[in-house]
């Protein structure tokens, strides 16, 4: 019996509890997400993961809520734009189809999140590329490092927020790693308020840190849920109750 339950322990793993609500409030959303070499290949489903369940409970209709993904790295990309879907096809089901064809391995690098911050101001908060002038806008930043600076030259992170600041976007800032591996001055820089500051030790914590930013972002009360991963890390399921 002792083996079998090992053997069953290597299957799933329910690692925290939090739960998710929808997000009634109309937003243009956009998540920059951190694609440098630090993430890694076992670790990208848990970011993907993250991302989808912040899609899902923004309520996205033509209507509702608006979705853009960026990811950064050395270089930046768009991977989903508020206008690739329009009407009835805009739906978390086809922005989350979108976010399983990213191929983490075409990615790896340095951590330029001034650069990512710039690619949201000029390809996405932009009405040419989508954005409501009317509707509120948000941000949200995840990284699992610093700002790379020994290199390149770069933007100072307060700085590189500002434009998207000063457009009214209103920037959450997400930090996954042990002290020292994360720089919470540099997030507190580019939030727009102290308490727009997330951190946590793991990446088993993105999910619960996923449904407090919503709670924040859309003033609702906080409740809980069963987060699951298998051995190696890969997301299962997320129940919300």
């Amino acid at each position: 019996m002792a083996r079998l339950l090992s053997v069953l322990c290597l299957f799933s793993l329910t690692l925290v509890y939090v739960r998710a609500q929808t997000c009634k409030k109309p937003a243009d959303v956009a998540i920059l997400l951190d694609a440098s070499g630090s993430i890694g290949r076992k670790r990208w489903p848990k970011v993907a993961a993250f991302t989808k369940s912040l899609v899902n409970s923004f309520g996205v209709s033509e209507e509702g809520s608006h979705f853009a993904v960026v990811m950064y790295a050395t270089n930046t990309a768009v991977v989903v734009d508020f206008d690739d879907f329009t009407g009835a096809a805009r739906t978390p089901e086809n922005i989350n189809a979108k976010i399983d064809e990213v191929d983490y391995n075409e990615w790896k690098g340095m951590t330029y999140i001034d650069r990512g911050l710039d690619t949201a101001n000029r390809m996405v908060f932009t009405e040419e590329n989508g954005m409501r002038p009317d509707k509120k806008k948000i941000l949200i930043l995840f990284t699992d490092g610093k700002q790379t600076k020994t290199r390149d030259p770069y933007t100072e992170l307060d700085i590189a927020a500002q434009p998207l600041k000063a457009k009214g976007v209103e920037i959450h800032a997400l930090g996954i790693g042990k002290k020292g591996k994360i720089d919470v001055d540099e997030l507190g820089s580019m939030a727009t308020k102290p308490e727009y500051v997330y951190t946590a030790e793991s990446f088993d914590d993105l999910l619960p840190m996923a449904l407090r930013i919503i709670e924040l972002s859309c003033d609702l009360p906080r409740k809980t849920t069963s987060v699951k991963y298998n051995a190696q890390g890969n997301f299962l399921s997320h129940l919300f109750t």
